[in-house]
């Protein structure tokens, strides 16, 4: 059955299957560029290893209120469309405040997006609990690949070009995040559908 009720593991309705996709590619872009910010920061920004270290930990702070976060949080894909500009920001920028400002800012926005999109998931799914484990599973794989591709993009194409395309691979997702939301009618109610976030 197609995300229906089933005793076996159920697979996910095209909208749900997008979704994922979307997820996938939008974590998959995000840690491309992450993982080498380290080296762009001491590098090109001229940051010394302990601002970077800071940075590091003002990002990972950000995001405890946006993951807590009380309020109405909006839609998703503009959020995402954020991540995806702070992603080429620290590719390219030579100036460390806006390089640090991005890193933070790419904290709080990435966490105001992803509990969205599991919301958005879940919503338009008839078995939530089964794409909670997918999403997982696309994260997970989006972080597995993510490094490969940014390694391979930043020693062939130069760190401007890794920033266009993980931002790129951002901008689709929170694209499709858009398209999905406004275009598929949730079948879920959405007090009961919902995803737990990791």
């Amino acid at each position: 059955a197609v995300d229906g009720p089933a005793t076996a593991r159920s697979r996910p309705a095209p909208a749900a299957a997008d979704m994922l996709t979307a997820l996938a590619l939008f974590v998959l872009g995000g840690s491309s560029v992450l993982q080498y910010a380290v080296v762009i920061g001491t590098g090109q920004v001229g940051q010394a290893t302990g601002t970077m270290a800071t940075l590091f930990s003002a990002n990972a702070l950000a995001a405890i209120p946006a993951a807590k976060w009380p309020w109405a949080r909006g839609l998703p894909g503009p959020w995402m469309v954020v991540v995806a500009a702070c992603a080429l920001t620290v590719m390219t920028v030579e100036q460390p405040v806006l390089f640090g400002a991005a890193l933070v800012i790419w904290g709080f926005a990435f966490w105001m997006a992803i509990p969205g999109v599991f919301t958005a998931l879940a919503e338009r799914s008839a078995n939530p609990a089964d794409r909670a484990g997918d999403a997982q599973t696309v994260m997970a794989a989006g972080r597995i690949v993510g490094p490969f591709l940014g390694g391979l993009v930043i020693d062939r194409l130069g760190a401007g070009w890794l920033g266009v395309i993980g931002g790129g691979l951002m901008l689709t997702a929170g694209g499709a995040v858009f398209a999905v939301r406004t275009s598929v009618t949730p079948t879920s109610d959405p007090k009961e559908a919902v995803l737990e976030a990791s």
